[in-house]
């Protein structure tokens, strides 16, 4: 099994159509309509319409809509377009930005901010075995791992699932991340990290607790300061489709500041 991942660009939209063609048709004379909706990389809804085209067949009625998102993807400047339509056939056709094994990569945000911040990202891939247990491999691209279903012993413990963190010492925090914390520098980025129990799974502006400490512990402050920044301005005035706007809150409701 060969896997790849993208991490989808800043500017790349996705296309979803769905067409239905209903037979008998509604009391309106209506027998068949269409929707599309485009969202940008974070599923943030940036253009939507519908309703119906009785003139028609169901296979005129997803191109047409097809076309119309991409003058308005076009118009927003978004030239690199992702389709999925309700057609399995006009999918293979005329999907033009990420194959089927990469549409998941834009929903994984987290995956390509945990390993040296985006640059020489590795692949890791979790699987969800019945008895709750987690087990995990790196994955080399082009290569086939198999894995053996059952109770995996290999990713139980905190000394197993934190070994490449720098912070990690035999499932503790080492002395350099413990003076780092106590220290009080990182309140400027979130008063997360002067609480007495620190959640190493919370997000800041986008980016695990666990990564913003490995950063700073490996002394690469500007590179996750830089990450974190670009984040932010993505969270602060995201337009809605109702004109609603989102403020400068990461997921967890915090307000986040920008990192000097």
């Amino acid at each position: 099994m060969e896997v790849v991942w993208f991490a989808p660009e800043d500017d790349l939209v996705k296309l979803n159509v769905f067409a239905v063609d209903l037979t008998p048709a509604l009391a309106n004379g209506n027998h068949n309509g269409v929707a599309i909706i485009m969202r940008d990389t974070e599923g943030q809804m940036l253009w939507a319409a519908m309703g119906p085209m009785n003139n028609k067949s169901k296979d005129e009625a997803e191109l047409r809509a097809i076309h119309s998102g991409m003058v308005q993807a076009v118009k927003m400047k978004r030239l690199r377009i992702n389709i999925e339509t309700s057609n399995r056939r006009q999918s293979a056709e005329h999907n033009g930005g990420m194959a089927d094994e990469e549409l998941s990569s834009g929903r994984m945000r987290k995956s390509y901010v945990r390993e040296e911040t985006v640059v020489n990202l590795s692949v890791q891939v979790f699987f969800n075995l019945k008895d709750v247990n987690v087990a995990s491999e790196k994955i080399q691209l082009g290569k086939e791992n198999e894995l053996k279903l059952g109770t995996s012993e290999a990713s139980k413990g905190k000394e197993k699932i934190l070994t490449n963190y720098a912070f990690n010492s035999d499932g503790l925090l080492s002395q350099e991340a413990i003076r780092i914390l106590d220290s009080g520098e990182l309140l400027g980025i979130s008063k997360v990290f002067g609480k007495p129990v620190l959640d190493l799974e919370k997000e800041i502006a986008g980016v695990q607790v666990k990564d913003i400490l490995n950063a700073v512990v490996l002394g690469n402050v500007e590179a996750i300061k830089k990450v974190m920044n670009q984040s932010k301005k993505k969270l602060e005035c995201i337009k809605i489709a109702d004109g609603s706007k989102q403020d400068g809150r990461d997921l967890t409701g915090e307000v986040v500041p920008m990192v000097e």
